[in-house]
């Protein structure tokens, strides 16, 4: 997420965006700069990364901190939605 904006977006934004990787809370603060700014350019991509980021914190929460086997499907299906958020930022940050 962080390579997409830092390429793709002004320089302001850029500058803000270097700076959050210094903080131990940043996919966090990258996350809601995203809200933020798909909430303002488009609404339904807005809503969509909201619902699957979510999805995928949970999933990576699963895999680092559960014992719970993770199985190829759900597996197979966070690749499948990490994919479709990357085209997401790519179209609106371009």
């Amino acid at each position: 997420m962080l390579h997409v904006l830092s390429t793709k977006t002004t320089n302001e934004w850029h500058n803000y965006l270097v700076d959050i990787k210094k903080d131990s809370h940043s996919h966090i603060k990258l996350i809601n700069i995203i809200n933020k700014m798909l909430r303002q350019r488009n609404q339904q991509d807005f809503k969509y990364f909201d619902e699957k980021i979510t999805e995928l914190k949970a999933m990576r929460k699963k895999a680092d901190y559960s014992s719970d086997l993770i199985i190829q499907e759900e597996a197979q299906g966070s690749i499948t939605v990490a994919t479709t958020l990357q085209k997401l930022l790519i179209d609106n940050f371009k």
